[in-house]
């Protein structure tokens, strides 16, 4: 990975842990404003960008309903098989 995709990363991962507070809780089993809390959330937050944004997995059309709110595909971040 270059540079850039170096800094992207990084980014992506600031933002997603500025959103981190006491009370997120997505798993009811760990809170979110532990070091585990924060680890599950960034891994998740990443594997949702990587399954919607890479062709593989998804048609465009697929992807635009899910980030429009047209359908929900549950557990995005879990990955998918071929």
């Amino acid at each position: 990975m270059d540079a850039s995709g170096t800094a992207f990363h990084a980014r992506r991962i600031k933002s997603i842990l500025n959103k981190i507070d006491e009370t997120l809780t997505e798993n009811g089993n760990i809170a979110g404003n532990t070091a585990m809390g924060a680890m599950l959330k960034i891994g998740s937050e990443m594997s949702k960008w990587f399954y919607l944004n890479d062709d593989e997995y998804l048609t465009d059309e697929q992807k635009q309903a899910h980030i429009n709110g047209s359908v929900h595909i549950h557990k995005v971040n879990c990955g998918f098989t071929q």
